[in-house]
C-alpha cells in the first residue's frame, strides 16, 4: 500500500485554487462537490484518505494529473497535456458493429 502525503496534497490544491483566485466554494462547485467544507479539510491535511472520484474532480477543476496532487509527480500542472500532443483524425471513425 502507499502512503500519500495528505499535508502535501492540500498545499498543492490550496496553491494551485489560489493561483485561479478561487474560493473554497468555488472550487467546490467547479469539482461537483457538495459539501464545500470538503475543500477546507483537504487544504489543511486533515483527511487521512480520498476517494478517486473526489481527487480527479479536483485534478480535473484545477488543470492538473491526480498524480500531481498525490505527490507522484513534481510535473508542474498543465504539463501532462503538453507532454502528449493531441493526433489529428486523418480519417472518419468507422462505426462499431
Amino acid at each position: 500500500m502507499i502512503a500519500f502525503d495528505m499535508q502535501q496534497c492540500g498545499q498543492r490544491v490550496k496553491a494551485l485554487r489560489k493561483a485561479k483566485h478561487w474560493r473554497q466554494q468555488d472550487l467546490a462547485a467547479k469539482a461537483g462537490i457538495r459539501a464545500p467544507h470538503l475543500i477546507s479539510h483537504i487544504e489543511r491535511g486533515d483527511k487521512t484518505t480520498l476517494q478517486a472520484e473526489t481527487l480527479m474532480a479536483l485534478a480535473q477543476a484545477l488543470d492538473c494529473s491526480g498524480d500531481y496532487l498525490l505527490g507522484l509527480s513534481d510535473a508542474p500542472p498543465g504539463a501532462a497535456q503538453e507532454a502528449t500532443p493531441k493526433r489529428k483524425r486523418t480519417r472518419p471513425a468507422r462505426p462499431c458493429q
